[in-house]
């Protein structure tokens, strides 16, 4: 039948593999630690596509390792991407507001969320705050590694 819903972390974790494989210089590491999260096939998507951006953009602008946090909260959750390192200046001195993150910016709105961006001394972190579209399962939260149930 149709697809109604997607385990989204497993889906996530995949993805930063992925992006890292194939865009992270040796030496950097991108470490994802996600809570249990199903989403419906169109808000999985959307997400994807946020975290594609960002970690791209983390991997690109940081020099440090990448951590992708995924928490599920009440109401809503909350998705950061965090790049250590000192941000690479950008040319021309501006931060990185192109294309990409006009995107991400227009696929967080619709997805009736927020996004943050955050800077500090160790790097930089974006947050995206969004309400999931779907009952979640009971709360296993996945704790150093070990599934706990709440």
């Amino acid at each position: 039948g149709a697809l109604d819903s997607v385990d989204f972390t497993t889906f996530l974790a995949e993805l930063c593999d992925e992006l890292a494989r194939s865009l992270l210089p040796p030496g950097r590491a991108c470490r994802v630690e996600a809570d249990p999260l199903v989403l419906g096939p169109d808000r999985a998507v959307s997400l994807a596509l946020i975290v594609n951006e960002l970690v791209t953009n983390a991997i690109k602008h940081g020099t440090g390792d990448v951590a992708v946090r995924l928490e599920r909260g009440e109401p809503d959750c909350r998705l950061t991407v965090r790049n250590g390192g000192r941000p690479e200046p950008e040319p021309g001195g501006h931060q990185p507001s192109g294309f990409g993150m006009q995107m991400v910016a227009a696929t967080v709105s619709r997805l009736d969320g927020r996004l943050e961006r955050s800077v500090d001394a160790d790097g930089t972190t974006f947050t995206v705050e969004f309400p999931p579209d779907l009952p979640q399962p009971p709360d296993l939260r996945l704790v150093a590694g070990r599934a706990e149930s709440a």
